[in-house]
């Protein structure tokens, strides 16, 4: 019986020799690797957790997300310059739809941003010049 307990003992104790070797290297992973300390943070924010958890459940919701990501700055980067302001939550959704709704920049959009790799503002200008942030009096709003 004490050699059970003495075995336990020292299997504990490599245990949490070995997990505190483990927690600092960690901390200094996290202090050096901005990515990995920026991943830990997203995937610990309860409310990216649960957009993940609603959005990204095969690959072709990831590339869905990613376009939807890709426009959402496009659009943010274009009313910045013209209107030297924030666009808010209200004036983006409206867009967002103008812009998926219309057949023309749907297909621009989607052209445009299937290659998630290099997207820089300056080769988005001919079609950010399509984005329109005027109200359509004449159309319908389908949710």
């Amino acid at each position: 019986m004490n050699i059970n307990i003495n075995i336990f003992s020292y299997i504990m104790n490599k245990l949490d020799t070995y997990n505190k070797n483990i927690e600092s290297i960690g901390s200094d992973i996290l202090k050096n690797n901005k990515f990995l300390s920026d991943l830990c943070s997203l995937m610990r924010n309860t409310e990216f957790i649960e957009f993940y958890n609603e959005y990204f459940k095969e690959w072709s919701d990831i590339q869905c997300m990613i376009f939807y990501i890709k426009l959402y700055t496009t659009i943010e980067y274009e009313y910045s310059n013209r209107f030297n302001n924030k666009i808010t939550n209200e004036s983006m959704v409206y867009t967002i739809k103008q812009i998926m709704d219309n057949e023309d920049t749907r297909s621009f959009a989607l052209d445009l941003f299937k290659d998630f790799k290099d997207l820089s503002h300056k080769n988005t200008r001919s079609f950010r010049t399509l984005i329109n942030f005027e109200y359509n009096y004449n159309k319908k709003i389908d949710f």
